[in-house]
C-alpha cells in the first residue's frame, strides 16, 4: 500500500515470478527520468494487479528530447497485468520519443493485460498511446482484455518490419473487449491476430494495410 507521493527517476521491477498487488491509496507514482534512454516506471515480469481506494495515479512524465529508437513507458509489462481501479498515464511532452501508458511486449513471453476499471491514458506527444500490444513473437501470447475503465487508445502492432518491406511475419496478438469505453482502436494486419468485441464502447477502429496488400481478416 502506497503511503504518500513517490517522485521516481529510475524505474522499479516486478521480478518474475512474484505475485504483488499495488493499492495506490490516493497517492501518485511519478516517474521523470533524467537522460534521453528507455524507461519505464514500473516494469512488470511477474504477476501484478494495481487497484486503488482514493483515486490514485502512476504516471510517467519524460521531458527530454531524443531519439525515437527506444519507447518510454509507464508501465512495461512482460508478465500479467491487471488494473482494477487507479489511473494509468503517460503524460510525456518529448519532443520525439515514443512510449505508452502499458506497453504489452512479448517478446520473451506471454503477456497479459486485463483492464477491470480504472483510467489508462496517454496525454502528451501525439507518439504516445494508452495500450500497445508489442506483438514481437510468432510463438508467444500477447492478450489485452478490457472488461471495464477507460482506455484512451490501444494499438496491435505486428512490429517485423526488416528490409523497407513491414509485417511480413505473422506474429500473435490478441484482444478482447467486453466492456467499459476504449476511444481509438488501431489495427495491424497477421494471420495469427484476433479480436473480439462484445460489449463496451470504441469511439474509432482504424486498420492498416501493407504495401503488398496483406489486411487484417
Amino acid at each position: 500500500t502506497v503511503r504518500s507521493n513517490i517522485e521516481l527517476t529510475q524505474g522499479v521491477t516486478v521480478p518474475a515470478g512474484k505475485k504483488i498487488t499495488l493499492d495506490l491509496n490516493g497517492y501518485t507514482i511519478t516517474g521523470t527520468p533524467t537522460e534521453a534512454a528507455a524507461f519505464a516506471v514500473i516494469t512488470n515480469n511477474g504477476n501484478l494487479t494495481i487497484d486503488d481506494t482514493q483515486n490514485g495515479k502512476i504516471l510517467c512524465n519524460h521531458t527530454l528530447a531524443g531519439s525515437t529508437s527506444y519507447a518510454v513507458n509507464t508501465i512495461t509489462n512482460s508478465g500479467t497485468l491487471t488494473i482494477v481501479a487507479g489511473t494509468i498515464q503517460n503524460t510525456s511532452t518529448a519532443s520525439n520519443p515514443i512510449g505508452y501508458a502499458i506497453d504489452n511486449n512479448s517478446t520473451s513471453g506471454n503477456v497479459v493485460v486485463v483492464i477491470k476499471g480504472g483510467k489508462v491514458t496517454a496525454s502528451g506527444s501525439v507518439y504516445y498511446d494508452g495500450i500497445r500490444q508489442f506483438c514481437n513473437s510468432e510463438t508467444l501470447e500477447n492478450n489485452v482484455t478490457i472488461e471495464g475503465g477507460e482506455v484512451s487508445t490501444l494499438w496491435i502492432q505486428n512490429p517485423s518490419d526488416a528490409s523497407g518491406t513491414q509485417n511480413t511475419k505473422d506474429v500473435k496478438g490478441s484482444f478482447d473487449i467486453t466492456g467499459g469505453t476504449l476511444g481509438n482502436l488501431y489495427l495491424e494486419p497477421s494471420a495469427n491476430f484476433s479480436g473480439s468485441i462484445s460489449d463496451g464502447h470504441v469511439g474509432n477502429i482504424s486498420r492498416y494495410q501493407t504495401a503488398e496488400g496483406r489486411d487484417l481478416e
